[in-house]
């Protein structure tokens, strides 16, 4: 009698360790995938004050077509009148060449803005500012530049992503310079295009 009530006891006792630790692992993996979650959005989520660069497919590679600004509650006080494309002033700052990414090598150039629309978060135009927060900057990119370009060829002769290719924007109603970064939107057709062209973004050549 007393083996068997010791059998149940240590049965009971084994099921109470296994429900433990099955209740603690799936704990565990829920805690696991929130903080996957939030390390996810922390890295991809927009910036304040940020742009994001439209890469799309061109005749001579993918390339930058438009950017798209987030400048919160100062698109608030924008006018049609504030869209003029000549009121925007753009800089990029990008390499010459893929010997190095030192001061040296690099160079600062201004963009041309073709257009300028009131968007959403996604770049989609919206016809006021009502609820926007957001700027697209169609860019005037209808000829293939080498320093605008986002790649360039190796001396071994195969095409490497820029090391260096940053954006700023400066417009008189905006209240800070828009330098950060966020990560980029590809088109589908330029993604294949990048596949195509084995356009390298890692292993770069030797750069002294």
């Amino acid at each position: 009698m007393k083996d068997e009530t010791r059998g149940k006891i240590l049965q009971i006792t084994t099921a109470i360790i296994l429900v433990a630790a099955a209740t603690a692992l799936v704990i565990g993996a829920i805690k696991l995938r929130k903080w996957a979650i939030k390390s996810t959005y922390e890295e991809f989520k927009e910036k304040d004050d940020s742009y994001t660069l439209v890469i799309d497919q061109m005749e001579w590679g993918p390339g930058v077509t438009s950017i798209l600004i987030n400048a919160g509650r100062n698109v608030e006080s924008f006018t049609e009148k504030d869209l003029d494309p000549s009121e925007f002033d753009v800089k990029l700052t990008t390499i010459k060449s893929l010997d190095s990414t030192l001061s040296d090598n690099t160079k600062d150039l201004n963009l041309k803005v073709a257009e300028v629309h009131f968007c959403d978060i996604d770049g989609n135009i919206l016809d006021s500012n009502e609820g926007s927060g957001h700027l697209l900057l169609y860019l005037d990119c209808d000829k293939y530049d080498q320093d605008t370009c986002l790649f360039l060829e190796g001396s071994d002769g195969k095409l490497y992503w820029k090391g260096i290719y940053k954006i700023s924007v400066e417009h008189k109603k905006l209240n800070t310079n828009i330098i950060n970064e966020n990560s980029p939107i590809i088109s589908k057709d330029a993604k294949h295009q990048i596949i195509d062209m084995d356009i390298k973004f890692e292993d770069s050549p030797e750069r002294s």
